[in-house]
């Protein structure tokens, strides 16, 4: 009695005498609503219900759920989960058909007008897979299954197992071969029956980049005849797919066999939603969804990638045309430059790295031309080392050009020429530099040493001898300008001012030296214009003689003083014009000695020097002057 209760409602699903028939039940949305024509189509982890061979190519985990309001008040719900790994995908899968509310009596002889309560009843089934890809199109996978039957106090338990294969000739086409429910019959309180065993083919076909998807199958039940099932899917957006399924061959009360959903995807889930109407039995109505772990980000990843090559194809494009553009005004290096570039979008693109070759073998012609031609022009203005090198650069290119080869050979000559003329230059700066340091011209040598480190950095003896002869300069330096201190402090200006000179000489940056002589110099402008002034007075009271040593202790004291030349100039011209009258130089003679007496050697010797040959005193004047030089050397 309680049997006959239980499967009443099973009449809806497959007939046959048969037990655990809720294991014919469809499952997930997007199968349901397409017919169940799904052992060929078998994608995702709702595969593991109609072909477990299906998930052997699942790219990543997915898990699904799925609620179905059934007939007469009946609930149906499946879970499930596919996981692949690199040596196969393992999954599981758990369905639970529940019902409550029946009149129990339990005398079936003498049943009572009034029910003696109610009972319920529960079956469920647990599944685990595993599939696996044999190679790129064919496919196995298998269920074990443990089945737990309960109406209200009595319970059976039994095992079956589910097989199939799954092929992939095509991207767009599959196919699939699967048996389920295979197993030993289940016994009910010493009633045995058999399991909805099965068998089905299937193909499925995608067109249209899987716009539409096409699924179809014959089914073959161990109890019943052949049931035969189409399904068709249409997603005009990604993001959403209509469908609509047929099942031929149910022998169910005013089913007519029309299935329908609707599927919606968002950030990875797949919410599904499908419709059964079994005529005067009623509508089933199933709801669920399928998350696949990873599959958005990597459909994002997907999408950028391809977004990514669009983008890199025309780059390469565009790269290609620059770079026969550049090729075609000549030039050699923007083409080579644009190819190796496209080279790197695209290592592999053949043509792209011939044009390469070829452009560098006209760029490579180019740069030689230019080398050899910089290299002539240097070899022309005398520059052998700047040619050398440019006719070496042609060479490392072409080894084997022509110009380069000869040209560098020529440069190497001269070098060789101007090396040797070098050489003998910098012996003749060591030895001028010898020279002047053993005769005490520092300066001298500083210079000539300097000179030969310009052309030889390295020489051992420059190098040795330069700081000593430069410590050497700083010492006269340092000794000249003690002497024009000593000197100003004597109020001796003229000597002062010629110390201060040498050491500007020596070191012309020295400030001490240079604030020194503008010292010197400006108190010797003023005694000088002070002389000039006397000398004028002189001259125009007709003392020329008193106004020559005026004018020459002006000159003496400032070399330049324009007034002091040019009265000397005029006092000249007179004393010319007495010489034919005759002239007293004994008298000038003696203000020679009287200006040696009173240190006054340069206007002694201006007075001396006027002393004429043929004068007696001509001799005594010529030796007095050689004295009073030597006594201004030895105070300079």
């Amino acid at each position: 009695m309680l049997l006959v209760a239980w499967a009443a409602p099973f009449a809806a699903a497959k007939s046959g005498e048969t037990t655990a028939t809720f294991l014919t039940l469809g499952v997930g949305g997007r199968p349901s609503a397409m017919g169940e024509a799904y052992a060929g189509l078998a994608e995702g982890v709702n595969a593991l219900a109609y072909n477990p061979a299906g998930v052997a190519n699942l790219d990543a985990a997915e898990v699904s759920a799925m609620h179905a309001e059934w007939l007469q008040g009946l609930r149906y719900e499946y879970v499930a989960f596919a996981y692949p790994l690199s040596w196969g995908t393992l999954g599981g899968a758990v369905r639970a058909l529940t019902a409550g509310g029946f009149e129990l009596r339990t005398d079936p002889d003498n049943p009572s007008e009034e029910p003696e309560g109610t009972f319920g009843a529960t079956d469920i089934a647990v599944d685990v897979s595993y599939a696996y890809a044999l190679n790129g199109v064919l496919a196995v996978g298998a269920n074990a299954k443990v089945i737990s039957q309960k109406i209200h106090n009595v319970s059976a338990t039994g095992v079956a197992g589910d097989v199939g294969l799954y092929w992939v000739p095509l991207a767009s086409l599959s196919a699939g071969l699967a048996a389920r429910n295979l197993g030993p019959p289940i016994t009910f309180e010493e009633e045995s029956s058999p399991l909805p065993m099965t068998a089905e083919v299937g193909l499925g076909y995608r067109l249209f980049n899987r716009m539409l998807v096409l699924g179809g199958a014959v089914e073959k039940p161990f109890k019943d005849d052949l049931l035969y099932k189409g399904g068709v899917e249409y997603s005009p957006f990604e993001f959403i797919s209509g469908r609509v399924g047929y099942l031929y061959g149910l022998d169910t009360q005013g089913n007519t066999g029309l299935t329908s959903g609707l599927g919606v995807n968002v950030a990875g889930f797949s919410f599904d939603f499908a419709v059964a109407p079994y005529g005067g039995l009623g509508t089933t109505y199933r709801a669920g969804f399928t998350y696949a772990f990873g599959r958005e980000r990597r459909r994002i990843t997907e999408e950028v990638a391809a977004e990514f090559e669009k983008r890199r194809q025309e780059m390469i494009a565009s790269l290609s045309a620059k770079a026969e553009g550049y090729y075609g005004a000549g030039n050699y290096q923007g083409a080579v430059d644009t190819w190796d570039l496209i080279l790197v979008w695209d290592p592999e693109k053949a043509e792209a790295a011939a044009k390469l070759e070829e452009a560098r073998d006209r760029l490579n012609e180019q740069l030689v031309a230019a080398h050899v031609e910089r290299a002539e022009a240097f070899f022309a203005a005398g520059k052998y080392s700047e040619a050398a090198l440019e006719y070496s650069l042609a060479q490392k290119i072409d080894p084997t050009n022509g110009a380069a080869v000869a040209g560098l050979a020529r440069a190497e000559e001269e070098l060789a020429k101007e090396e040797a003329r070098q050489k003998e230059e910098i012996a003749g700066l060591l030895e001028q530099a010898r020279a002047a340091y053993s005769r005490g011209e520092y300066l001298t040598a500083v210079a000539r040493w300097e000179s030969v480190l310009g052309l030889e950095p390295g020489n051992a003896e420059a190098s040795a001898n330069l700081e000593d002869a430069r410590a050497r300069v700083g010492s006269m330096v340092d000794k000249y300008k003690t002497a024009a201190r000593r000197y100003a402090d004597a109020r001796d200006w003229v000597a002062a001012a010629s110390n201060w000179d040498r050491a500007l000489r020596l070191a012309p940056d020295d400030a001490e030296a240079a604030a020194g002589r503008a010292d010197a110099r400006a108190v010797l402008a003023r005694e000088a214009e002070s002389s000039v002034n006397a000398g004028v007075a002189l001259y125009e009271r007709g003392d020329l003689n008193g106004a020559e040593g005026k004018m020459i202790v002006a000159l003496n004291l400032q070399p330049g003083n324009a007034r002091a030349s040019s009265y000397l100039n005029e006092i000249r011209k007179k004393r010319a014009a007495q010489k034919e009258a005759g002239v007293n130089y004994t008298s000038i003679y003696m203000k020679g000695v009287q200006a040696y007496t009173n240190n006054q050697y340069r206007a002694a010797i201006a007075y001396w020097q006027q002393i004429p040959a043929k004068d007696p005193l001509y001799r005594k004047a010529q030796t007095n002057i050689k004295r009073a030089k030597a006594v201004l050397k030895e105070l300079e």
